[in-house]
């Protein structure tokens, strides 16, 4: 089963992102799971993924519901329809709407396909990640907002989560040889690795 890597990153947010690996026959709620867990997001709103072109044009709809944001029922949904399904260009543009009264909207391209899945690694899981991300709730007395103020070290430390840092740059690749081959660096230290259990 092929490994599909997303680079993910939040509209009006450019210094923030987030690499995130699934697996070919995941389904969409568990992309829809570790990008919400990559962002420190909690999961009981809303959310619809739009399968998108270069412009990012919204085209099918798969929802967490049974209807999609405009209201009609919803014929894909993310609790049963998988991936593969539904990704053809290797360079595969989504958009993620999740709580679709704020509408955050998240922006997803496939970076890299690996034929096999790597090694002692738990999918789905977080790769790499860049950035702070935005509070969710930012009012007082909003539903699940907290109201402890986070050590500012433990957050740093619980949202900058490097898997092979040195091993990929900025966007995500390792580097390849002439032939498409992944460059083995020895002498390189290995990244500690991030994972959250799979879900089947």
């Amino acid at each position: 089963m092929a490994i599909y890597r997303f680079k993910c990153s939040i509209e009006d947010h450019d210094d923030l992102f987030r690499f995130v690996e699934v697996k070919s026959g995941s389904f969409f709620e568990s992309l829809q799971n570790i990008i919400l867990q990559a962002f420190g997001f909690d999961h009981e709103l809303g959310c619809s993924f739009f399968m998108s072109d270069d412009q990012w044009r919204m085209n099918e709809e798969i929802t967490s519901g049974k209807k999609t944001m405009k209201g009609k029922p919803s014929e894909n949904l993310t609790t049963d329809s998988k991936l593969s399904k539904f990704i053809f260009d290797p360079h595969q543009k989504i958009l993620m709407i999740y709580d679709y009264e704020k509408e955050w909207t998240f922006r997803l391209e496939m970076v890299n396909i690996s034929v096999n899945p790597k090694e002692g690694v738990t999918y789905p899981f977080i790769f790499k990640s860049v950035g702070i991300s935005p509070k969710q709730y930012n009012a007082i007395g909003v539903p699940n907002a907290t109201a402890e103020v986070e050590d500012e070290f433990e957050f740093i430390k619980n949202q900058i989560l490097v898997a092979d840092e040195d091993e990929v740059g900025e966007d995500g690749f390792k580097e390849t040889n002439e032939d498409g081959e992944e460059v083995d660096n020895e002498e390189d230290e290995m990244g500690e690795e991030g994972s959250v259990e799979d879900d089947n």
